[in-house]
């Protein structure tokens, strides 16, 4: 009885995640030194006078003031990484603390984790760009 009480998810329910938070990563697992900000190829950014309102930039054209709407993860990188350390290589993690695979998060929140988690690092400051 006590180890069924112990193997229960203490937190299920407790919180409800039910609004935007619940779709985005609050972290990841990934190999040594592979940094999510590392697997990105180019951003988007909001620009009212482009024509189709965003335009897109490296990361060392990144400004401090620059909003961030999106980014291209590199696939190649990933499927290297992957190739080398295997399918678990990637463990992006839950408000609530559960790991997903990028696969089974695409499926379960409708979002790249990669590009979910690069957007929310990068607008933090982390990776050079401070805010």
């Amino acid at each position: 009885m006590v180890d069924s009480i112990i193997e229960k998810d203490w937190l299920d329910g407790c919180v409800p995640w039910d609004g935007i938070e619940g779709k985005l990563p609050t972290g990841a697992l990934m190999p040594p030194k592979v940094d999510v900000l590392k697997l990105i190829k180019s951003w988007d950014i909001l620009d009212a006078e482009a024509d189709e309102g965003f335009r897109t930039v490296k990361g060392s054209e990144l400004k401090p003031d620059d909003a961030i709407i999106g980014c291209e993860p590199n696939n190649n990188s990933i499927r290297k990484i992957l190739a080398t350390y295997g399918s678990d290589a990637f463990r992006f993690i839950t408000a609530t603390g559960q790991k997903f695979g990028p696969e089974a998060w695409a499926t379960k929140m409708g979002t790249n984790p990669f590009a979910v988690l690069a957007i929310m690092r990068k607008n933090k400051g982390e990776g050079g760009v401070h805010f």
